[in-house]
Formats: structure tokens, sequence, C-alpha cells
């Protein structure tokens, strides 16, 4: 028998993951509250994965990630592959069922995986230099569907390498609340100490946290201190595992860090698609145990009041706004965010009000808030139109012909609420030379202004918005 039991995972209805090794390969062993093998996981109860192996991660939905290498690249590479609960591959993952991550060309050994709240994936490890052999942390981060993330780290790569010393190893990763802690050891005279890093969610070096974001440990000056697993303890204190050799004699070793405070998190907000509409809130990032605090202008919390999530409606006017106090221990910090209600998803909902055609903007005329200059390329402009052609100062959306013309080049033109995010779709597509209208149901934004954005790469176009009626 040349098994090697390794790392250890409990799914919801308390089957046991047990992670190791069969000679080179790794071996996943699923197996029932009984102990007994499950005959649905594998083969027998047994998943061969073949070279590597670098722990188990359960997904919320229950699905399997696996991490550990691959070579065809010609170095090692850091390779996560996700199962189904039963242990088929899920091929609607990365490459079919496989994602895998090269750090500039060096070999790279994957250590941990941690979860973000979103169903991101964060990798953590080591990297090997091609030229120097210095070994450096690395991280990097997947997206819910197994591709790199470039908002991750800064650079657009979605990956981040931090050099301390000419030799560092990274043993595992985990995340307590708006923080992710890697930990490994570091080289130094005489042997190694455990050293922790700790990164934003973004994968930005914190660098509040011990000295410029690196805490490292040591028990004396001649022991050397191997961490193998770390985990956070319910009331969000990091707890790492490992040996202490002094000698020749090998000990236990294990430590526990303070619980953070909460110094940063984000609030999530959906907004209602009509007034009073359901919505929801939630607080991202915290660790465990914290208090929760909500607030609200120009709306109603319905539910989840002292929780990390609530339901609320927003108001039937303007921005809503909701705040979270998150409290833990003698911590304390606060979050917001705004939206604003999209009426033109709802305007059944509203009483639409006939106007004898109007013609609110038109960018021909000379300067002015509902005139003159054209629109520029990928440029954008404010139009109020409450309290113009009839349209009332407490109306919610307009129904309007947007029509575009003079146009240098080809484009496409976004028209929505002033003070909410451009959308992702346009109102009217156009060639040079066309005077083309468009209808459209429009949501009067700050003030009943509107905005227009423009996608055309070079010139002006001329815009004209001819009101019909209002919503409100």
């Amino acid at each position: 028998m040349d098994e090697l039991g390794g790392r250890l995972a409990f799914q919801s209805d308390g089957r046991l993951i047990v992670m190791g090794r069969k000679g080179a390969d790794a071996v996943v062993a699923m197996r029932l509250p009984s102990g007994a093998p499950d005959p649905s996981f594998g083969v027998a109860g047994i998943l061969n994965l073949g070279p590597g192996g670098a722990g188990v991660t359960i997904q919320p939905d229950g699905k399997l990630l696996f991490g550990g290498s691959s070579s065809a690249s010609g170095t090692d590479d850091f390779r996560v592959r996700r199962f189904e609960a039963n242990g088929t591959p899920d091929t609607a993952f990365g490459v079919g069922g496989s994602a895998t991550v090269d750090f500039e060309g060096g070999s790279d050994s994957l250590s941990g995986i941690a979860l973000l709240a979103d169903g991101s994936i964060v990798l953590a490890g080591t990297t090997i230099d091609a030229v120097t052999g210095d070994r450096d942390f690395v991280l990097a981060r997947l997206t819910p569907g197994g591709t790199l993330d470039p908002a991750f780290g800064g650079a657009g790569t979605g990956r981040v390498r931090t050099a301390v010393t000419l030799n560092q190893n990274a043993v595992d990763v985990v995340r307590i609340g708006s923080r992710l802690t890697v930990v490994g050891n570091t080289s130094v005279p005489g042997g190694n100490d455990i050293l922790l890093a700790r990164y934003s969610l973004d994968g930005v070096l914190d660098t509040s946290y011990g000295l410029n974001g690196l805490f490292s440990v040591t028990f004396s000056a001649t022991t050397d201190e191997i961490p193998a697993q770390a985990s956070v303890s319910p009331d969000g204190r990091l707890v790492v595992a490992g040996l202490l050799r002094e000698f020749s004699m090998f000990d236990f070793a294990l430590i526990r860090t303070d619980a953070p405070c909460v110094n940063d998190f984000q609030v999530l907000a959906t907004p209602s698609t009509c007034p009073s509409g359901d919505a929801s809130a939630t607080v991202i990032g915290t660790v465990p145990g914290a208090t929760y605090a909500w607030t609200i202008q120009n709306g109603t919390i319905l539910s989840g009041q002292g929780t990390p999530t609530i339901r609320y409606s927003a108001g039937p006017v303007g921005t809503t706004s909701v705040s979270a106090t998150v409290s833990s221990g003698a911590c304390e910090a606060n979050g917001s965010a705004s939206t604003f209600v999209d009426v033109s998803g709802c305007t059944a909902a509203l009483g639409f009000h006939t106007l004898a055609p109007c013609r609110a903007v038109d960018t021909r005329l000379p300067d002015g808030p509902s005139a003159g200059p054209s629109l520029p390329a990928r440029g954008s402009r404010r139009f109020p139109l409450a309290g113009i052609c009839g349209v009332p100062a407490d109306a919610r959306a307009v129904a309007a012909n947007v029509t575009v013309l003079n146009a240098s080049t080809s484009g496409s033109l976004s028209a929505f609420a002033e003070g909410i995010p451009a959308p992702p779709t346009s109102v009217n597509a156009y060639r040079p030379g066309d005077a083309r209208a468009a209808f459209a149901q429009l949501s009067l934004g700050e003030n009943g202004a509107i905005r227009v954005e423009s996608t055309q790469h070079t010139g002006s176009a001329d815009v004209l918005v001819d009101v019909s009626g209002y919503y409100k």
C-alpha cells in the first residue's frame, strides 16, 4: 500500500474528501459519513488526478476544485481543475474543466486555493526564477468560469508576484474578511521562519500589516519553522499548523494571530427596477462575528436589519443610498452604496401623459443647455428634460424619438438617466450621412436630466430629442 493521505475537506452532507498521493499521482478519495467508500464518486470512491496535487476546495454549490500542476508550457505552471460533486469534470470551467496559470516562464508551484464571495478563485504558490533561482510568493485570481481576472493585481494580468528575500515558499492562502493572507516560510540565517503576507481581495499588498504587508514568526533563534496548512477560526483568527525543528528534534508547531479589525469592506446594492420595487444590499468582506447596522436614505428597509444582507425598497424619486456600519470588537467601519431607480423597465406601473410632439434637444442650434455644440466622438452631454416641452419636474421618464444626423463616422448612441452608469445597450446606431430616428422610453435622472454618449471614434454628430409624453 503506497497511498499517502494529505488534506481533508467535508461536504455539507457529511461526506469526507481526502486528497493525497499514490506514487507520483495525486488521488482523491470520497468517504461516506460511515467511513465507507462513496461508490457514486469517481471509480469506487477514488479519483486519480495524475501528477501534482495541492489541496481540495469545495464550492458552495458542491463542486470541487483541485489544485495541481501542468508542464504543457515546458515549465511547471499552476493548474486548477473543477469537478462535479460525483467526480466528473465540469467542462464549463476553463478549457475542458481545467485552467492553467504561468508566471513569467518560471517554474510555478500551486499551494493553496481561496474562494471569494462572488465566486472568484484565488490561487497562491511559489515561482522559481528561471535565471536566478530565487523563489517568490505569487498569486492569481480566476473568474468563476476559470479565466484570469485582469482586475486582480492592478497590472491587468490577473497575477501578482511578491519578492521579499532570495528564497520564500508559499504553502497556503486563506481569506479573512476583506483580506487574503498567504502563509509560507522564508530563508533566514540558520533555517526558515514562518512568513505571512497580507493582500486586499484585488491583490494589493496591505502595507498596514506587519512590516510593509509582511509578518514573520520564529519560536527561537535555534529553531526552523516549517508551516504546513492554514485555517480560519470561527472568530476570524488565522491558525497555522506545521513542524518545528531544533537541531535533530521535531515537534508540532501551532500559531494563532489576533482577529483583524474591520478595516475594509464593500457594500453591493442592486437597484430597484421600479419605484418601491424590491432590491437588496449586501456587505462583502467582513470578519466572522461582526455586527451590522443599516441606514437608508430615500427608501425603506424591508428586512435583514442587523445581518449582512437587507431587502429594501427605493423611494419614488431620485437616488437611494444604503449604508452599513460594521463592528467587530473595538473596531468599527462604515461603507455605503447608491443606486438610481431605472423606471424605463416598469413604465406600465406609472401613469402615461401624452404631450404634443415637442423638440426638447437640438444640438444644431447655438450653444445652450439643450442645444449646441454637437456631440464629439466618444463624448457625452447632459440634457435637462424636466421643465421643458410640458414635462413636469416630478416626471420619472419620457417617451421620445432620439435622432442622430450629420455624423462624421459610424457609431452608436446611448441615452440614460443622469447620475447612473452608462448601460451596455444603445438607443440608436448610425452611419455617416444618416438621419436616423429611434423611439425610446428614457428614465429621468438627477434634476430631471438625461445623458447621451457617443461611441464613434472621430468627428462629431448632432442629436435631436423629440418628446411625445411623460410617465409619473
